[in-house]
């Protein structure tokens, strides 16, 4: 398959085998009594607890937010990682960073690129926190994890030469760097388990699958506010982007209807999750207020057995899903009822 011989395949199989069981004996090491925890935070220098555990199901579509920083801490490269399963294809598209938006945890309007630092002088939430679900609320688009990386990674060619950077038995020992073992330059919410399977996937995908795109100035527009010129993201036009390029066989497979409530009885918040929801390859059929207006966390009701697209919105919101028999009269297949632990997310406030 590889142009090499019989032999020299058996040969790489069997290296590959030794290399795969040592992994999983690692892997297995750190995750017993909190040892993981503790790994985390003496060599990655950081807590895991960051964001969330990052996720990876060869599956279904998978989306990972890759950027750097500046020495003054902000982001000056943002490139979006997608993994579609069924065309065994990886896309990175490149997003200006300098977008004007409201960030998450109530930090106001300010440039996208500003979200990591605003983390600089508190405990909570940290950078991350703030960039990635800014990140995510901005361009509306589910995301699976992160990668933090020196800007020389992020480069086009770097990007789609990635295979055989990363690739082949010799470079194994790159997953690590990967994981932040071997690098300052380097961090990942994606525990070491899910990094091999990523892994794995990368070496299957043909080279010529792996592709770069660069969002031109057609998904841009200037704007003012309090007289000051600034470039704010065309969200209607990158929506249809997301659609075209961001689908998830997996899901759409299972067609299903979702209804967004608002459970919070904060104005716009439903609306704010139903451009998350529908770039997911849903149909959005009702947004509205709950029956509540004190709900803390975000349920996922699922009344028509649709189990994968439930428990991605489980992942996406941090929710808990319910099973319920169909109701009379219910429009969705899926009821999301927002919480109060969303809210928080965007505002920063408790209630």
């Amino acid at each position: 398959m590889f142009g090499l011989s019989r032999t020299g395949n058996k040969t790489k199989l069997f290296y590959f085998l030794v290399v795969a069981c040592a992994f999983a004996i690692f892997n297995l090491v750190l995750n017993i009594s909190n040892i993981n925890k503790f790994f985390t935070q003496a060599i990655f220098g950081y807590d895991s607890t960051e964001v969330r555990e990052g996720s990876f199901n060869p599956s279904r579509r998978a989306n990972y937010l890759l950027f750097s920083l500046s020495e003054a801490r902000q982001v000056n490269k943002l490139v979006i990682a997608t993994f579609d399963p069924e065309e065994q294809e990886v896309d990175f598209v490149s997003v200006n960073p300098n977008i004007y938006t409201n960030l998450a945890y109530g930090f106001g309007s300010d440039c996208l690129c500003s979200a990591f630092s605003k983390g600089d002088f508190q405990v909570d939430p940290k950078g991350i926190d703030i960039f990635y679900e800014s990140v995510a609320d901005t361009l509306g688009l589910p995301l699976d994890g992160y990668f933090y990386l020196d800007e020389e990674r992020l480069e086009k060619d770097r990007l789609l030469g990635l295979k055989k950077e990363l690739t082949g038995l010799g470079n194994l020992w790159k997953i690590f760097r990967l994981g932040n073992f071997l690098s300052e330059d380097s961090r990942t919410n994606i525990p070491l388990s899910k990094l091999f399977k990523v892994y794995q996937k990368l070496w299957q995908v043909r080279s010529d699958k792996y592709n770069y795109v660069e969002l031109g100035p057609d998904y841009y527009q200037q704007t003012k506010d309090q007289g000051l010129d600034h470039m704010v993201l065309q969200r209607d036009q990158f929506d249809n982007f997301v659609s075209s390029v961001f689908n998830d066989p997996e899901i759409e497979k299972e067609a299903s209807r979702v209804e967004i409530r608002n459970g919070t009885g904060k104005p716009g918040l439903a609306t704010r999750a139903s451009r998350l929801v529908s770039n997911l390859g849903v149909e959005v059929v009702a947004v509205d207020n709950a029956e509540l207006d004190n709900v803390g966390k975000t349920l996922i009701i699922d009344y028509n057995s649709k189990p994968k697209t439930s428990a991605r919105l489980a992942y996406l919101f941090d929710g808990e899903v319910v099973t319920r028999t169909p109701e009379e009269g219910k429009r969705g297949d899926i009821v999301v009822v927002v919480g109060l632990d969303y809210y928080q997310k965007l505002s920063g406030k408790d209630k």
